[in-house]
């Protein structure tokens, strides 16, 4: 599988619940681990999420959507 960046979260926080949205709603995500360090806690960084290639455009369109 090849990954491509969908978007960025505000934080880590924001960022797993997206993915798990995603994820719920049957698409391949996950959060990029070399944006943040987990045995410092969470962070409150910009987080990468990405998305299985052949997926970006319809996640794109989903993730759109559910942020409006």
């Amino acid at each position: 599988m090849t990954w491509t960046t969908l978007s960025t979260a505000p934080n880590q926080l924001t960022a797993e619940s997206w993915c798990e949205i995603l994820t719920n709603n049957g698409f391949n995500c996950k959060v990029e681990p070399g944006d943040f360090y987990n045995f410092m806690g969470i962070s409150n960084s910009p987080v990468r999420i990405l998305i299985v290639d052949k997926e970006f455009a319809p996640a794109k369109r989903f993730l759109a959507k559910l942020l409006i």
